[in-house]
């Protein structure tokens, strides 16, 4: 978890070369999370062979959506980053809104997947699935949460 706090620190720095880096950074990151959240997912399930299966797949198929999503967030946590000194009442107003789209967009894959999960197994291993997810999701984003800094006071006025 480290390894997020250095990337959202060096998110500021503008060069290609670096932000090439940090996007290679970043996908080695998202690899490791993916795995230890495997791992996770592979104990807390307990599922025979064929529920795991059926299981796996649609897991996969989650990952890839959610991954779209995680980019958009990375995207508003950038953005932040590389206008937190200049921010405006306008700016501020549209990350937020962005921020709350990305979380309505997230709530309605894992309503989703919820759904594709209990259809193909049942609504145990359903729940069980988004209890790890969950877990995963909020570790991850009071990490980040913990590292970034709160909007300035009176940075500027609305319109500037």
């Amino acid at each position: 978890m480290k390894k997020l706090a250095l990337i959202v620190a060096g998110i500021t720095l503008a060069l290609p070369g670096v932000a090439q880096a940090q996007d290679q950074y970043m996908e080695l990151l998202r690899q490791d999370i993916n795995t230890q959240k495997t791992a996770i997912l592979t104990e807390a399930m307990d599922l025979n062979e064929a529920q795991a299966e059926k299981f796996w797949p649609i897991v996969r198929e989650y990952d890839v959506e959610r991954a779209k999503i995680a980019d958009r967030r990375l995207g508003v946590i950038k953005k932040y980053a590389a206008n937190f000194e200049t921010m405006n009442d306008d700016m501020a107003k549209d990350l937020m809104e962005e921020s709350m789209k990305i979380d309505a967009d997230m709530m309605k894959l894992k309503k989703d997947y919820f759904k594709k999960i209990s259809k193909d197994l049942s609504h145990v291993e359903g729940a069980r699935f988004l209890q790890v997810e969950n877990f995963v999701d909020n570790l991850l984003r009071l990490q980040i949460q913990s590292e970034l800094p709160l909007v300035q006071h009176g940075v500027s006025a609305v319109g500037s």
